[in-house]
């Protein structure tokens, strides 16, 4: 059994000696205190891995020292010392935040395995609070990678619309940033601390999909030998994403369709329908006008979705994204890989920039993890992209997905693209980049202006 360091904390002086030594006696580092200011002090000084406080200290109480030995250290884990006869009193210093109790009179075995439980519980409530905090890290407005206009004007609108209970419908072609929207609405919305549930619309079979959704009784079906609940119930109080959303049959359109107008659903094969709150939001890659047309989609249920619609650009509108995304991933993977690439060189990003990426931002997350794994150098260059031949041929402006610009377009795309190569090398020092393009400082933040570009992007 591993060896802690442990607080006993009790204003009986004989009985706080006599634990400490049994404590000691199986190789546990041990500090005392008799009262709380004294325990506050001595966790002020230094952490403890758990705490074992009377219930009752003198005219003092044991639940007082909850709040103040979790405003030190916030997952610390307290075991409530008691007598027989206060049991009631250790339930509710467990409803505080007390993580167990044990009684006066127990043994050596009961005493050293609620410890040990004690621990090992502290530091999972540390590490989901852990989780947590990267989970709310990773969803922030400000760490959706996008500076051009079209991605700015849709992290506006979901941060209007993250406050609100609306239904939300996300469209926008495969590998936009569909599922990283409805995770941000979900962070920054008042259903936080609730389920969050992704359902894949488009990867089960239509009955399977109605069951993981409604759930069933037992007995419901053949084989359906116990009750089974539903995501909607599981998602109660927070928020259900309905990815590929337009895969949805007709028969669970309908049934969804109750959902949202009641409220309630009922589970395959039950009688009575069971209450639900949930806010769901929807993504599709289709165009559902279109499928209401060709009576593939119900019209009220696509009203329902799309009570508050956002359309995601494709990153060929929004190109002046490609430097910072690419450069975003070369960091994400440096981690993930365990390589030490600096950067990706000049060629190589007027290439990225040039390509016109059918597959989006989850193509070019892709296209950059392969180039790390194959590159040679400290950068990124060009033969590490490993192009194949139908991307080679957009990039080198022949056939494919190309398109001809007009001339006013191609000069603005050139000096923006330029732009943020520019300052993207010089890490956003608008003085360097000035003498490396031979321009004035003024000049560079006319350009800066005019394409809505900000040295904090780079710095």
């Amino acid at each position: 059994m591993a060896a802690h360091t442990v607080m006993v904390v009790d204003d009986d002086p004989n009985f706080a000696d006599l634990l400490s030594m049994r404590l000691r006696g199986h190789g546990h580092r041990v500090r005392q205190a008799t009262n709380l200011d004294g325990a506050v002090r001595l966790l002020e000084e230094a952490p403890v891995e758990v705490v074992l406080c009377d219930l009752c200290l003198g005219r003092e109480s044991g639940l007082d020292l909850l709040p103040r030995a979790h405003g030190i250290h916030p997952h610390l884990p307290v075991i409530v010392i008691t007598s027989h006869g206060t049991i009631e009193g250790a339930v509710e210093a467990m409803r505080q935040g007390a993580v167990g109790f044990v009684t006066k009179d127990a043994d050596d075995t009961a005493l050293l395995a609620e410890i040990e439980r004690a621990i090992k519980e502290g530091g999972l409530r540390e590490r989901v609070a852990h989780l947590e905090t990267l989970l709310g890290e990773r969803f922030a407005f400000e760490n959706i990678i996008g500076s051009a206009p079209p991605m700015r004007r849709v992290l506006e609108q979901v941060g209007r619309v993250a406050q609100t209970h609306s239904t939300v419908l996300i469209t926008g072609e495969s590998g936009t940033g569909k599922e990283l929207i409805v995770r941000a609405l979900h962070t920054h919305s008042p259903r936080a601390e609730r389920p969050f549930v992704a359902v894949s619309c488009g990867a089960l079979p239509e009955t399977l999909l109605e069951n993981e959704l409604f759930g069933h009784v037992q007995g419901a079906f053949t084989g359906a030998g116990e009750q089974k609940m539903g995501l909607l119930s599981v998602a109660n109080g927070g928020t259900l994403f309905l990815d590929e959303v337009g895969e949805i049959s007709l028969p669970t359109q309908v049934k969804l369709l109750r959902v949202l107008q009641e409220r309630e659903f009922t589970p395959l094969g039950a009688t009575e329908p069971l209450s639900v709150d949930i806010r769901l939001v929807s993504a599709t890659n289709r165009d559902l006008k279109e499928e209401v047309r060709a009576g593939r989609f119900r019209s009220d249920l696509f009203y329902r979705l799309g009570v508050i619609p956002i359309h995601l650009p494709t990153l060929r509108e929004r190109r002046e994204d490609i430097p910072l995304l690419a450069n975003h991933f070369v960091r994400t993977f440096n981690r993930m890989l365990g390589t030490e690439v600096t950067g990706i060189e000049p060629e190589a990003m007027r290439a990225l920039v040039r390509y016109n990426w059918p597959g989006n931002v989850r193509e070019l997350e892709n296209v950059i993890e392969r180039a790390m794994v194959m590159a040679e150098g400290e950068t990124v260059s060009i033969r590490d992209l490993l192009f194949d031949a139908e991307m080679g041929a957009t990039v080198a402006g022949g056939s494919g997905a190309a398109t001809i610009l007009s001339y006013k377009e191609a000069k603005a795309t050139f000096e923006r693209d330029y732009l943020h190569n520019l300052l993207t090398t010089t890490n956003g020092n608008v003085s360097e980049a000035a003498r490396l393009s031979g321009r004035l400082r003024s000049d560079l933040y006319t350009m800066m202006k005019r394409h809505e570009v900000k040295r904090a992007q780079f710095v």
